[in-house]
C-alpha cells in the first residue's frame, strides 16, 4: 500500500470521501495486494445469478444437491449487508431469508426446491446486473458527495469493480482508467470528477480487431472457420498490415508465419478483446492438435487492436499470468532458500512423494497458459495433500475443508497485521522508528502491536492517527486493527466470519472445477477464483514445510495437519475467554506470526 501526494488535487484533496474513494481504489486494483483487499468475486446480482445456475447443474447431475443450500447461505448472507440490492429489491428481506434458508427441521417440508427457485428467478429480474450496476454508480456520487462514510465507500468501490469485471470490463482496463484520470489529471479535482470517472464505464460492448503473429498453417483452416458465421478468422500480408496501422518494423513476420486477423469481436474494452481472441485462438489449436499431434497452432501474445467505430489501434503486450499476480522473491535468493529446504526437510517417504507430486502439480498449473488447466491442476494438487478418510458419512468437499480450514484461519490475521505493519514503515519509517522507542519487546512487530491493542497507549494511537494526514486509508485501516486487537471477542468473531466466507470460496472453487469437467462451462470469474486457491495451496506449502524443518514438530503430513487443527483450537478456546489484550495475548500472537512468516520467508 503506498501513499501517493495530493498535489494536483488542489483544494479538492479535502474531500474526504473522494480521496478515500481513490486510494481504495488503487489498492483494489493493485496486481499484489493480499486476497482479501482485491475486489470479491461476487456480488448479491451475481450470487442470484449462481444460484439459479446450480439450481440448472444438480438437475443435470453435475453437482450434488446439498451443495445448494451453501450458495443459498452465502447469498443471503450477503443481501444482509449489502445497501445496493436493499435499495433495489421489492420483496420484503426477512421474507426472502425465510424461504431461501428453510431447511425443514426435520418436519414435513412446506417450502420445496421448486419455491426457492421461482423466488430466485423473481429476485434476477429486480437484480440484474446492469440495475446493479446503475444502482451503486448512484450511491457512490451520492456517497462521495455527502459528509463522511468511509465503510460504505469502501463497500461501493469494492462491489463497483467486481460488477465491472463481471460484465466483461477487463482489471487492465480499469486500472488503466483510474490512474491516468485520478493521478494524472493536469487540473485539480472537481466534485463532478466521481460522475466523470463512472461514465467511462458505460456497459456498452463495442466491435474490435485483432492482429497478432502466428504460424502459418492458421492460413490453411480459415475456410472452415468462416462458416461458424462468429469472428471471423483471416490471414493478411505486411503490406495490408502497413497500409492499415502505418510503419510497425517492431511486429514483423519471420519465416513460417502470418498474420492472424480476429475481427468482429464484441467487447468492452480493447484489452478484453484481445483476452477475447486470444482464448479463440487456443481453442482453435486445441482441436487441430485432435487432429496433428506434432505441429501446433502457435501464435504470438503480442497484438494490435483496433476499435472499429472510433479509429483508433492500441498496441498489447502479454499479459500478467493470474498465478504470477503474489509476492515472489528474487531469483538468487529463492536459489538459497530452496537448497535450505532441500537439505532440511525430513518427511517420511510416502509425505515426501505426496508433497512433491502436490508441487509438481502446481508447477503444471504455473505453466499453462490455460486458466481450465490451472483451476484443476491446483485443486488435484490441494486435494493430493489432504489425508484420506475412512468416515463414508463426510463427503470429499467437507473433508477436505476440515483439513485446511485451521492452516488458513490461524495466520489470517497475524497475516494481515504484517502487511499492516509494514505499510506503516514504508509510509514514514523515521516516524514509526521514534515512536516506538520507548517501548519495550523484541522487535519493532511486537512494539507496534502493544501500540495498536494495548490500552495504555492511547496517547500514542492519537499521535499516529494525527500524523497520516490525508492518507484516509491508512488511517481507516489502523483504527479496524484497534478495535479488532481491543479485547478478544472481537477478534473470535473476525475469525469466525472469515472462516464461513472461505468456506463458500473454497465450495465454490469446488463447483467451478466441476463445471468445467462435467459441463465444459468455465465461469467469468475464473481468474479470481484461481488467484483465490493459489494462495490457500501456497499458505498450506508453507505451513508444512515450517512444521516439517523445525525439531520434534512433524515428520508426515497428516501430523502437520493434526498439528496445525491442535494448534487453531487452542488459540480459538484461549480467545473465548472474553478479556483486553495484555502482554501474554501479544506473545502469543507474535508466536503465530513467526510460524507464518518464517515460513513465508522460506518461499519468498
Amino acid at each position: 500500500m503506498k501513499y501517493r501526494h495530493l498535489h494536483k488535487w488542489g483544494e479538492y484533496k479535502n474531500n474526504k470521501n473522494l480521496v478515500f474513494f481513490a486510494q481504495i481504489m488503487e489498492e483494489l486494483l493493485f496486481d499484489f495486494s493480499l486476497d482479501t483487499y482485491k475486489p470479491s468475486a461476487m456480488n448479491s446480482s451475481l450470487l442470484c445469478k449462481e444460484a439459479l445456475e446450480t439450481f440448472d447443474e444438480i438437475d443435470k447431475g453435475n453437482i450434488a444437491a446439498p451443495n445448494l443450500q451453501h450458495v443459498l447461505d452465502e447469498f443471503c448472507d450477503n443481501l444482509d449487508k449489502d445497501i445496493v440490492s436493499k435499495l433495489l429489491l421489492e420483496i420484503d428481506l426477512d421474507e426472502i431469508k425465510a424461504v431461501l434458508k428453510d431447511r425443514g427441521n426435520g418436519k414435513k417440508r412446506i417450502i420445496t426446491s421448486h419455491d426457492k427457485k421461482i423466488l430466485l428467478e423473481l429476485l434476477q429480474k429486480q437484480l440484474t446486473i446492469n440495475k446493479y450496476k446503475k444502482k451503486t454508480e448512484e450511491l457512490l456520487i451520492s456517497v462521495i458527495s455527502s459528509e463522511e462514510n468511509l465503510k460504505d465507500v469502501r463497500a461501493l468501490a469494492r462491489n463497483y469493480v467486481t460488477t465491472l469485471k463481471n460484465i466483461g470490463y477487463s482489471h487492465e482496463y480499469i486500472k488503466q482508467k483510474f490512474f491516468k484520470y485520478f493521478y494524472n489529471l493536469k487540473e485539480s479535482n472537481t466534485n463532478k470528477n466521481i460522475e466523470i470517472f463512472l461514465s467511462i464505464f458505460d456497459g456498452i460492448k463495442k466491435t474490435y480487431i485483432t492482429v497478432c503473429k502466428g504460424t502459418d498453417l492458421f492460413e490453411d483452416i480459415i475456410i472452415a472457420d468462416k462458416a461458424k458465421n462468429n469472428m471471423i478468422l483471416d490471414v493478411i500480408v505486411q503490406k495490408q498490415l502497413n497500409k492499415e496501422y502505418g510503419n510497425i518494423s517492431d511486429f514483423n513476420i519471420e519465416n513460417n508465419e502470418k498474420y492472424i486477423y480476429v475481427k468482429d469481436i464484441k467487447a468492452m474494452d480493447h484489452i478484453s478483446a484481445k483476452n477475447i481472441s486470444e482464448n479463440y485462438l487456443k481453442r482453435i489449436s486445441s482441436i487441430f492438435s485432435l487432429f496433428h499431434h506434432k505441429k501446433n497452432l502457435t501464435f504470438s501474445k503480442k497484438c494490435i487492436v483496433e476499435d472499429s467505430k472510433n479509429n483508433c489501434s492500441y498496441r498489447i503486450n502479454q499479459s500478467i499470468n493470474v498465478m504470477h499476480k503474489c509476492v515472489d522473491s528474487r531469483l538468487k535468493p529463492a536459489a538459497k532458500k530452496f537448497a535450505k529446504i532441500i537439505s532440511e526437510v525430513k518427511f517420511s517417504k510416502e509425505s515426501l512423494q505426496k508433497f512433491l507430486r502436490s508441487s509438481e502439480l502446481h508447477s503444471l498449473a504455473l505453466n499453462s497458459e490455460s486458466n481450465e488447466n490451472k483451476i484443476i491442476n491446483l485443486w488435484i494438487a490441494l486435494e493430493s495433500l489432504i489425508p484420506f478418510t475412512k468416515d463414508k458419512e463426510i463427503s470429499n468437499i467437507e473433508n477436505i475443508i476440515e483439513h485446511i480450514m485451521p492452516c488458513l484461519c490461524i495466520i489470517y490475521y497475524p497475516r494481515l497485521y504484517f502487511r499492516f505493519y509494514s505499510d506503516l514503515f514504508i509510509w514514514n519509517k523515521g516516524f514509526m522508528k521514534n515512536l516506538i522507542k520507548d517501548i519495550d519487546g523484541q522487535d519493532s512487530y511486537e512494539k507496534v502491536l502493544k501500540i495498536i491493542s494495548l490500552s495504555r497507549y492511547e496517547k500514542k494511537r492519537e499521535e499516529i492517527k494525527n500524523k497520516f494526514g490525508d492518507y484516509y486509508l491508512m488511517k481507516d485501516r489502523f483504527e479496524f486493527f484497534s478495535h479488532l486487537f481491543s479485547n478478544s471477542e472481537n477478534l473470535k468473531k473476525g475469525i469466525e466470519n472469515h472462516k464461513k466466507r472461505l468456506e463458500w470460496q473454497i465450495r465454490r472453487i469446488y463447483r467451478a472445477r466441476n463445471l468445467i469437467v462435467h459441463s465444459g462451462i468455465t465461469p467469468d470469474y475464473v481468474e479470481i477464483l484461481i488467484t483465490n486457491l493459489h494462495d490457500y495451496l501456497d499458505i498450506i506449502f508453507q505451513t508444512l514445510i515450517m512444521l516439517v524443518i523445525e525439531p520434534n514438530k512433524i515428520d508426515s503430513i497428516e501430523q502437520g495437519f493434526k498439528y496445525t487443527q491442535l494448534s487453531y483450537s487452542e488459540f480459538i478456546k484461549s480467545l473465548s475467554k472474553k478479556r483486553n489484550f495484555d502482554e501474554e495475548w501479544i506473545t502469543m500472537f507474535s508466536n503465530l506470526n513467526n510460524i507464518y512468516h518464517d515460513s513465508k520467508k522460506m518461499l519468498q
